[in-house]
């Protein structure tokens, strides 16, 4: 069997040819970037204690970021299978990218997509999903032709007040 492992401050790079291997594993401090329309098909296991930035596709039977480790999906819309995030363990997907979970995602770490003015980050779960997940939403300033923003929860039985409007109904420019 093959293994991987990008000892820490050693950097991989997938840049060529779509590669395949059994287990990775990136160590503290260690770095990997999975680049542009390339993929990395690992059919095992994928581990990571350092910082993996997606920017291309990772085909995992498991992808599993321990604490300390950083998961970033920057590029093409990037698609996993199973995917567990340990205590503080961080997660990200960048304004304007896309994750697809195809399996188990499990978050006892910190999850957020992103969202700025370019856009907003986009995460599909086909499967069961656990813990929380932090989704950001850039809204634009009022003006005199952008005009209001109605904000609804995306869940059934969600209260607007007070977790979004103050009781008093008070409305302020600042909001």
């Amino acid at each position: 069997s093959s293994h991987l492992t990008v000892n820490g401050g050693a950097i991989l790079g997938i840049n060529g040819v779509p590669a395949s291997i059994n287990d990775v594993t990136i160590d503290v401090d260690g770095y990997a970037v999975v680049n542009g329309s390339k993929s990395l098909n690992v059919n095992g296991t994928f581990v990571t204690e350092g910082e993996l930035v997606l920017e291309g596709n990772l085909l995992s039977g498991v992808l599993r970021v321990k604490g300390g480790g950083i998961l970033g999906v920057n590029g093409v819309p990037a698609t996993l299978n199973d995917v567990s995030i340990d205590v503080d363990g961080y997660a990200f997907v960048n304004a304007g990218k896309a994750l697809t979970v195809n399996g188990a995602f499990t978050n006892n770490g910190t999850f957020t997509v992103k969202s700025d003015v370019n856009g907003t980050g986009s995460l599909l779960t086909n499967g069961t999903v656990s813990g929380s997940i932090n989704f950001e939403r850039y809204i634009g300033a009022w003006s005199e032709n952008h005009g209001w923003h109605f904000v609804s929860s995306p869940v059934a039985d969600q209260a607007i007040s007070p977790e979004f409007v103050d009781i008093n109904g008070t409305i302020s420019s600042d909001v």
